[in-house]
């Protein structure tokens, strides 16, 4: 692909039209699966889930879109408010087109004919379907037309007349103009009610110091779109440098406003009117009958229905316990302990690929796996698009799934990953999926570079840690010539638990040993601030776990932090420093865990 078709689609998505891509042509056969046998319209059939529905103006999403493999830089355009396409072809067309006399407007050339882009303003009335004779595209009625710089099935490149060696989107201010209603035959100017609005207009100047209405609501359409933070910023201070008369960096933040806090994305409308009652509620009665007896555990890691989190450091075995997982379930065989694992539909989400993959699931003829390039490739990008390829995915199966997703950082769209709302929005959203598809999700992910116990290795928000079902810690034990693991288990389906693996390079599996885990960093040394003792400082802590002084400290802070150890600075003389104290809780377990009791047949809570 070269770099005119994707400037030219950023041009008309900065203008306002939603872009989206479409299978390309190879020697005039479509690129798309079927090849020569393809009975659509090659080189123009939409390549995305819902057609020209996905068209976005998201600048990051067209990118993606347009390096999508068999698009080949062929991309749909879809008409922006205020806007109508006449597709013009059919033989006569030039003759014909020549005795309307209409104004000169944005045309693009196709192999048959011309692209006519007009305004189209209020006083025009409902935009119609058709206009002498020609098929008219506009918000109204949907549907697309191919977009300048692609490939046509006969060799042909669509192309913008009349450039003048402008850049694409100077093209689109100059030369796009209003259809004059005077052009319009009476029959069809009131063939329906529908009305569209007037378009965004570049203005030729604004007072200073007044706020600028074009960048504003161009700010706003932006934020529809996704665009948040610098990127927002940076896409109005784009199209601000295109204004005749550019504004600066102050005024341009006074147009976005706050634009961030009151618009969110463009949500899919809904009636809420329309849902029953019974859909959405439910007496105590009922609601408290349709839960589960019984957890219907997968293996010690998953459970039906439910969220579980593998997280552990980079090359640490995490994506390896999990394939031993995905062969435990083919051969019905136990995975670790516990029962066997039950038989079923297993799917793997991977940001990983080729060989990588391949070593690890090497023998399973009974999985289905997603990696990250086909997924870009087919114009996909968003959590949303994963949540909804996973539902179709989902109900196609017979039985309850599990699906595994490597890595929750890069599928779940959390950039950031210390951003609280962001990792407990992708969260919810994946634990929403689990409890209407009635799969076991397994998320994995890395922890800090420091480590800890039972949610305080995860690496990033805590809110990560808080947001899943059950979390796992695989991390590496205290011997550094051991291939052994330590395994962490809490969440709200168990109590904490730490286990030991073995790990076998022959066979590339893991399992259970016999010896019991020993923590390396013991704290029941530690006195308690009740007891009256001067606690511990951190050169007796060293002393007390065997290892040197700053690895203690490190310890300390992590131990503290987690809430395990409490920090007290004294001082003697001159000199200050710090000792520490153990913490006593009545009960460890989260208000979660407690309610793992109602969900465990056959035993009672300790508390009872």
């Amino acid at each position: 692909m070269t770099s005119s078709p994707l400037a030219t689609a950023l041009a008309f998505a900065e203008f306002g039209f939603g872009v989206f891509p479409v299978w390309g042509v190879r020697d005039g056969a479509c690129r798309c699966p079927k090849g020569a046998d393809c009975d659509q319209q090659p080189g123009k059939h939409p390549m995305t889930l819902h057609g020209f529905k996905d068209a976005t103006t998201d600048p990051d999403r067209i990118a993606t879109m347009l390096a999508a493999p068999g698009s080949n830089g062929n991309y749909g355009v879809v008409p922006a408010p205020g806007f109508v396409i006449i597709d013009v072809d059919g033989e006569g067309w030039r003759e014909k087109l020549r005795g309307l006399g209409l104004p000169k407007t944005l045309a693009v050339e196709t192999a048959n004919g011309v692209h006519l882009y007009f305004g189209w303003p209020d006083e025009n009335g409902p935009a119609p379907s058709t206009l002498w004779g020609w098929k008219v595209r506009s918000e109204a009625h949907g549907g697309y037309v191919v977009g300048p710089g692609s490939v046509h099935q006969t060799g042909f490149t669509y192309r913008i007349a009349h450039v003048n060696g402008d850049d694409p989107l100077t093209v689109l201010y100059q030369r796009t103009h209003d259809l004059p209603k005077s052009f319009i035959p009476q029959q069809q100017s009131a063939s329906t009610s529908i009305t569209v609005g007037t378009g965004l207009r570049m203005p030729e100047s604004v007072p200073e110091g007044s706020r600028h209405d074009y960048l504003r609501d161009r700010a706003r359409t932006l934020r529809g779109g996704g665009l948040t933070g610098d990127a927002l910023f940076n896409a109005v201070s784009a199209l601000n440098q295109r204004l005749p008369q550019p504004k600066t960096d102050e005024e341009v933040r006074r147009a976005i406003g706050d634009v961030e806090s009151k618009f969110g994305e463009d949500p899919l409308p809904v009636d809420v009117t329309t849902i029953p009652r019974s859909v959405l509620w439910a007496d105590v009665n009922t609601y408290l009958a349709a839960l589960p007896i019984d957890i219907e555990w997968v293996s010690p890691l998953a459970a039906y229905g439910f969220v579980s989190l593998v997280a552990g450091p980079p090359k640490g075995g995490k994506s390896t316990l999990i394939a031993n997982l995905f062969h435990a379930r083919e051969a019905n065989a136990v995975f670790l302990w516990g029962d066997p694992v039950p038989e079923g539909p297993s799917a793997l989400v991977t940001e990983e690929g080729g060989l990588a993959v391949a070593r690890k699931v090497q023998g399973l003829t009974k999985l289905d796996i997603l990696d990250r390039r086909a997924f870009v490739g087919a114009g996909l990008s968003k959590l949303t698009h994963l949540i909804e390829v996973i539902q179709l995915w989902c109900n196609a199966q017979e039985g309850a799934a599990l699906v595994v997703i490597d890595t929750l950082a890069v599928w779940g769209d959390i950039k950031d990953e210390n951003d609280a709302m962001a990792a407990t929005q992708a969260v919810a959203k994946l634990a929403l999926l689990a409890q209407t598809t009635g799969a076991a999700i397994v998320l994995i992910h890395h922890a800090r570079k420091g480590g800890g116990d039972h949610g305080e290795a995860i690496r990033g928000s805590g809110a990560i840690f808080a947001a899943v079902d059950q979390a796992i810690e695989l991390g590496f034990t205290s011997d550094p010539l051991s291939d052994n693991r330590k395994l962490a288990m809490s969440g709200r389906l168990i109590y904490p638990d730490d286990r030991e693996l073995g790990f076998d390079r022959a066979t590339n599996t893991y399992s259970l040993t016999t010896s019991t885990y020993v923590d390396p960093f013991p704290i029941d040394q530690f006195p308690t601030q009740s007891s009256g003792d001067p606690g511990l400082t951190s050169d007796e802590a060293a002393k007390v776990w065997g290892v040197s002084l700053s690895r203690a400290n490190e310890k300390l802070k992590s131990l503290t932090g987690a809430k395990k150890l409490v920090s007290t600075p004294v001082r003697d003389g001159r000199v200050s420093r710090n000792v520490y104290h153990r913490v006593v809780l009545l009960d460890v377990r989260s208000v979660g865990e407690r309610m793992a009791d109602i969900f465990t047949a056959g035993k009672e809570s300790p508390d009872a």
